[in-house]
């Protein structure tokens, strides 16, 4: 994480109401982090680093 990072969900529409559900993720707070390597580890398809 950066110092002084900021996160504005507001920035792109329907996303504040968006994370959290269906396959959207994010791993800056602390309480989505599991949830996004959940969706990780459930891919089927695509890349994983």
């Amino acid at each position: 994480m950066a110092p002084g990072l900021q996160l504005d969900w507001d920035a792109v529409p329907a996303l504040a109401e968006a994370v959290g559900h269906d396959r959207v993720s994010s791993n800056y707070p602390p309480e989505y982090a599991p949830r996004t390597w959940d969706l990780i580890k459930g891919m089927r398809s695509g890349r994983r680093w």
